[in-house]
Protein backbone atom coordinates (compact mmCIF):
# COMPACT_ATOMS: atom_id res chain seq x y z
CA UNK A 1 0.00 0.00 0.00
CA UNK A 2 1.23 3.35 -1.07
CA UNK A 3 1.45 5.54 1.73
CA UNK A 4 0.12 9.23 0.88
CA UNK A 5 1.88 12.14 1.83
CA UNK A 6 -0.26 13.34 4.90
CA UNK A 7 0.09 9.98 6.37
CA UNK A 8 3.77 10.10 6.02
CA UNK A 9 4.13 12.88 7.53
CA UNK A 10 2.01 11.81 10.40
CA UNK A 11 3.56 8.57 11.31
CA UNK A 12 6.61 10.59 11.01
CA UNK A 13 5.67 12.93 13.74
CA UNK A 14 4.00 9.83 16.14
CA UNK A 15 7.93 8.25 15.70
CA UNK A 16 9.58 11.61 16.81
CA UNK A 17 6.82 11.25 19.80
CA UNK A 18 7.78 7.48 20.48
CA UNK A 19 11.50 8.62 20.47
CA UNK A 20 11.03 10.98 23.18
CA UNK A 21 9.47 8.63 25.28
CA UNK A 22 12.53 6.41 25.14
CA UNK A 23 14.12 8.08 28.24
CA UNK A 24 12.72 8.08 31.65
CA UNK A 25 12.19 11.98 32.39
CA UNK A 26 15.13 12.14 34.83
CA UNK A 27 17.15 10.74 32.57
CA UNK A 28 16.02 13.21 29.62
CA UNK A 29 16.45 16.08 31.63
CA UNK A 30 20.24 14.90 32.70
CA UNK A 31 20.66 14.28 28.83
CA UNK A 32 19.05 18.27 27.91
CA UNK A 33 21.70 19.62 30.27
CA UNK A 34 24.66 17.47 29.45
CA UNK A 35 23.92 18.20 25.79
CA UNK A 36 23.57 22.20 26.19
CA UNK A 37 27.08 21.90 28.09
CA UNK A 38 28.33 20.10 24.98
CA UNK A 39 26.85 22.51 22.48
CA UNK A 40 28.20 25.29 24.29
CA UNK A 41 31.54 24.11 24.63
CA UNK A 42 31.51 24.00 20.91
CA UNK A 43 30.35 27.10 20.37
CA UNK A 44 32.99 28.69 22.28
CA UNK A 45 35.66 26.90 20.91
CA UNK A 46 34.54 27.19 17.63
CA UNK A 47 33.96 23.39 16.74
CA UNK A 48 31.15 21.97 14.71
CA UNK A 49 29.18 19.86 17.20
CA UNK A 50 27.21 17.78 14.67
CA UNK A 51 28.69 15.77 13.16
CA UNK A 52 31.92 15.96 15.49
CA UNK A 53 35.28 14.73 14.55
CA UNK A 54 37.62 12.91 16.42
CA UNK A 55 39.45 16.26 17.57
CA UNK A 56 35.99 17.74 18.95
CA UNK A 57 35.24 14.93 21.00
CA UNK A 58 38.98 14.81 22.38
CA UNK A 59 39.04 17.88 22.94
CA UNK A 60 35.46 18.31 24.96
CA UNK A 61 37.28 15.49 27.46
CA UNK A 62 40.14 17.41 28.14
CA UNK A 63 38.10 20.42 28.71
CA UNK A 64 36.13 18.28 31.49
CA UNK A 65 38.89 17.28 32.44
CA UNK A 66 40.01 20.57 34.08
CA UNK A 67 36.97 20.42 36.68
CA UNK A 68 35.07 17.14 36.31
CA UNK A 69 35.44 13.70 37.73
CA UNK A 70 35.81 10.72 35.33
CA UNK A 71 32.70 9.59 36.03
CA UNK A 72 31.18 12.45 34.92
CA UNK A 73 33.15 12.87 31.50
CA UNK A 74 32.26 9.21 30.36
CA UNK A 75 28.37 10.51 31.17
CA UNK A 76 28.55 13.32 29.14
CA UNK A 77 30.88 11.32 26.20
CA UNK A 78 28.19 8.88 26.49
CA UNK A 79 25.45 11.96 25.84
CA UNK A 80 27.54 12.92 23.20
CA UNK A 81 27.03 9.51 21.85
CA UNK A 82 23.91 9.48 21.97
CA UNK A 83 22.83 13.14 20.49
CA UNK A 84 24.98 12.11 17.30
CA UNK A 85 22.74 8.27 17.15
CA UNK A 86 19.55 10.13 17.68
CA UNK A 87 20.18 12.67 14.50
CA UNK A 88 21.34 9.96 12.40
CA UNK A 89 25.31 10.79 12.59
CA UNK A 90 27.94 7.86 13.34
CA UNK A 91 29.28 8.66 16.70
CA UNK A 92 33.01 9.42 16.56
CA UNK A 93 33.46 7.77 20.36
CA UNK A 94 33.07 4.08 18.97
CA UNK A 95 36.12 2.18 18.91
CA UNK A 96 38.09 4.92 18.18
CA UNK A 97 41.65 5.23 19.11
CA UNK A 98 42.09 8.91 20.04
CA UNK A 99 39.20 8.96 21.96
CA UNK A 100 39.72 5.90 23.72
CA UNK A 101 43.50 6.72 24.25
CA UNK A 102 42.31 10.49 25.59
CA UNK A 103 39.86 8.95 27.79
CA UNK A 104 42.34 6.54 28.95
CA UNK A 105 44.78 9.39 29.61
CA UNK A 106 42.63 11.59 31.58
CA UNK A 107 41.17 8.26 34.09
CA UNK A 108 45.10 7.75 34.83
CA UNK A 109 45.50 11.39 35.51
CA UNK A 110 42.23 12.01 37.75
CA UNK A 111 41.69 8.57 39.05
CA UNK A 112 38.66 6.94 39.44
CA UNK A 113 38.20 6.29 43.10
CA UNK A 114 34.22 5.90 43.42
CA UNK A 115 33.04 8.10 45.90
CA UNK A 116 30.57 6.26 48.13
CA UNK A 117 27.57 8.07 50.42
CA UNK A 118 27.51 7.09 53.64
CA UNK A 119 24.47 5.01 54.65
CA UNK A 120 21.98 5.48 57.47
CA UNK A 121 22.18 3.50 60.35
CA UNK A 122 20.34 3.36 63.00
CA UNK A 123 22.24 5.39 65.50
CA UNK A 124 21.87 8.13 63.32
CA UNK A 125 18.10 7.73 63.48
CA UNK A 126 18.27 7.69 66.98
CA UNK A 127 20.49 10.84 67.22
CA UNK A 128 18.06 12.02 65.00
CA UNK A 129 15.15 11.78 66.49
CA UNK A 130 16.26 13.58 69.79
CA UNK A 131 15.83 16.88 67.74
CA UNK A 132 12.55 15.81 66.59
CA UNK A 133 9.15 17.01 68.25
CA UNK A 134 6.18 14.30 66.72
CA UNK A 135 3.81 16.31 68.28
CA UNK A 136 3.31 19.20 65.47
CA UNK A 137 1.92 18.12 62.36
CA UNK A 138 4.96 18.63 60.46
CA UNK A 139 7.47 16.98 62.38
CA UNK A 140 5.01 14.02 62.58
CA UNK A 141 4.95 13.71 59.06
CA UNK A 142 9.05 14.45 58.27
CA UNK A 143 9.41 11.51 60.89
CA UNK A 144 7.10 9.55 58.93
CA UNK A 145 8.69 9.85 55.94
CA UNK A 146 12.25 9.07 57.03
CA UNK A 147 11.57 5.90 58.85
CA UNK A 148 9.36 4.87 56.06
CA UNK A 149 12.13 5.18 53.41
CA UNK A 150 14.85 3.95 56.32
CA UNK A 151 12.46 0.82 57.01
CA UNK A 152 11.25 0.09 53.61
CA UNK A 153 14.45 1.04 51.42
CA UNK A 154 12.55 3.55 49.38
CA UNK A 155 14.21 6.58 47.32
CA UNK A 156 13.31 10.22 47.81
CA UNK A 157 11.37 9.82 44.36
CA UNK A 158 9.33 7.03 45.85
CA UNK A 159 8.66 8.88 49.24
CA UNK A 160 7.75 12.09 48.65
CA UNK A 161 5.91 14.42 45.78
CA UNK A 162 7.38 15.40 42.66
CA UNK A 163 6.29 17.14 39.33
CA UNK A 164 8.60 15.53 37.46
CA UNK A 165 7.99 12.41 38.34
CA UNK A 166 4.77 9.83 38.86
CA UNK A 167 6.85 7.42 41.33
CA UNK A 168 5.94 8.80 44.36
CA UNK A 169 3.90 7.03 47.33
CA UNK A 170 0.00 7.55 47.16
CA UNK A 171 -2.56 7.45 49.83
CA UNK A 172 -3.73 4.72 48.09
CA UNK A 173 -0.85 3.29 47.93
CA UNK A 174 -0.80 2.10 51.51
CA UNK A 175 -2.60 -0.28 53.00
CA UNK A 176 -2.38 -0.81 57.04
CA UNK A 177 -2.76 -4.35 58.31
CA UNK A 178 -3.13 -5.96 61.98
CA UNK A 179 0.86 -6.72 61.01
CA UNK A 180 1.91 -3.77 59.94
CA UNK A 181 1.54 -1.83 56.29
CA UNK A 182 1.79 -2.47 53.07
CA UNK A 183 3.25 -0.44 49.84
CA UNK A 184 2.41 -0.82 46.37
CA UNK A 185 4.55 0.87 44.58
CA UNK A 186 3.87 0.75 40.66
CA UNK A 187 7.07 3.12 39.30
CA UNK A 188 10.71 2.74 40.45
CA UNK A 189 14.32 3.77 39.15
CA UNK A 190 14.48 0.15 37.76
CA UNK A 191 10.86 -0.50 37.49
CA UNK A 192 9.70 1.93 34.60
CA UNK A 193 7.40 0.68 32.38
CA UNK A 194 4.36 -0.41 34.71
CA UNK A 195 4.83 -3.65 34.22
CA UNK A 196 4.11 -5.01 37.40
CA UNK A 197 3.32 -3.76 41.00
CA UNK A 198 6.34 -4.05 43.65
CA UNK A 199 4.64 -4.55 46.67
CA UNK A 200 6.71 -3.91 50.28
CA UNK A 201 5.91 -5.07 53.69
CA UNK A 202 6.84 -3.17 56.69
CA UNK A 203 6.06 -4.98 59.92
CA UNK A 204 5.34 -3.54 63.39
CA UNK A 205 8.47 -2.77 65.53
CA UNK A 206 9.72 -0.51 68.36
CA UNK A 207 9.45 2.55 68.36
CA UNK A 208 10.84 5.39 67.62
CA UNK A 209 11.44 2.99 64.51
CA UNK A 210 7.89 1.49 63.69
CA UNK A 211 7.03 2.78 60.45
CA UNK A 212 3.68 1.72 60.19
CA UNK A 213 2.71 3.65 63.58
CA UNK A 214 4.17 6.74 62.42
CA UNK A 215 2.52 6.67 58.80
CA UNK A 216 -0.68 5.87 60.60
CA UNK A 217 -0.15 8.93 62.94
CA UNK A 218 0.25 10.76 60.20
CA UNK A 219 -2.78 9.88 58.04
CA UNK A 220 -5.02 10.21 60.66
CA UNK A 221 -3.68 13.88 61.67
CA UNK A 222 -3.31 15.07 57.73
CA UNK A 223 -6.57 13.14 55.95
CA UNK A 224 -6.42 13.20 52.16
CA UNK A 225 -8.26 11.71 49.24
CA UNK A 226 -6.53 8.22 48.38
CA UNK A 227 -5.37 9.81 44.89
CA UNK A 228 -2.67 12.77 47.05
CA UNK A 229 0.78 12.05 48.12
CA UNK A 230 1.28 9.92 50.65
CA UNK A 231 2.88 12.42 53.05
CA UNK A 232 1.51 16.16 53.67
CA UNK A 233 2.17 19.09 55.18
CA UNK A 234 1.44 22.31 56.31
CA UNK A 235 2.80 26.19 55.72
CA UNK A 236 3.15 28.54 57.89
CA UNK A 237 -0.66 29.88 56.72
CA UNK A 238 -2.53 26.61 57.52
CA UNK A 239 -2.44 25.41 53.97
CA UNK A 240 -1.91 21.76 53.51
CA UNK A 241 0.74 21.51 50.82
CA UNK A 242 2.65 17.99 49.48
CA UNK A 243 5.97 17.22 50.87
CA UNK A 244 8.53 17.71 48.61
CA UNK A 245 11.19 16.57 47.01
CA UNK A 246 13.91 19.70 48.83
CA UNK A 247 11.74 19.45 52.06
CA UNK A 248 12.59 16.38 52.89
Amino acid sequence: MLLTVSLREALAREIQTAKGQALASSTRRTRDAQWRHYFNFCHQAGLVALPADTFTVCAYIVFMARSFKYSSITNYISAVTYLHKWYGYLPPTMDNFDVVATLKGVRRMLGDAPSRKLPITKDLLAKFYLHVDIKPDNDLALWAAIICGFRAMLRKANIVYSKRSDQYLRRKDVQFKDWGMLFHLHKTKTLQYNERTLSIPVAFCNLPFCAATYVKRHFDSMPSAPDSPAFLRRTRSGKVVPMSHSYL
